[in-house]
């Protein structure tokens, strides 16, 4: 459901700035006039978000697929993709952080679904790790793979309820 404040300034697609008295400014990364030093570093900021999530749903996948190749070798989870993982995290929760950081500053996704999708890219990483740790390796490895995947889907969503 739209806000009727953000209807009323025309924003249709991107966050949405509310600004506690009644008004609304929307923010797009183009055509918009930077006027000053904290709209340029706020608006930085969201490029940088809006980056971070291609950057996530390219190296998940990449990721998720080469565990899926590893895994129809014949092989179990190696050093090398759990450390791929781990930086996939750190990713996710860095493209996070920019996200907390846009919406203390009161910018507003879309729809709030859009939140959803962002913590739970976040927390089933950990999730499936507490799940697995006690398992075989290679049984870890298709879990890992496939929960990989799953992020890409979840990123995807994440941008189209986004923007």
């Amino acid at each position: 459901m739209a806000c009727s404040i953000c209807t009323e300034a025309g924003a249709t697609r991107g966050y949405t700035r509310h600004t506690g008295n009644g008004q609304a400014n929307v923010s797009g990364l183009a055509g918009k006039r930077i006027r000053s030093s904290e709209e340029r570093l706020l608006s930085t900021i969201m490029l940088v978000h809006d980056r971070m999530a291609t950057t996530v749903l390219l190296f998940m996948a990449a990721v998720g697929l080469w565990g899926l190749w590893s895994f129809f070798r014949g092989e179990a989870l190696s050093g090398s993709l759990s450390g791929a993982l781990v930086i996939g995290q750190v990713l996710i929760v860095a493209q996070g952080l920019f996200g907390a950081i846009l919406y203390l500053d009161g910018f507003r996704p879309a729809t709030s679904v859009h939140l959803l999708y962002g913590i739970t890219a976040a927390i089933v990483l950990p999730f499936i790790w507490s799940y697995v740790k006690d398992r075989h390796p290679r049984q870890a490895l298709l879990f890992y793979s496939l929960v990989a995947l799953f992020i890409v889907g979840l990123a995807t969503r994440g941008m189209t309820t986004g923007s």
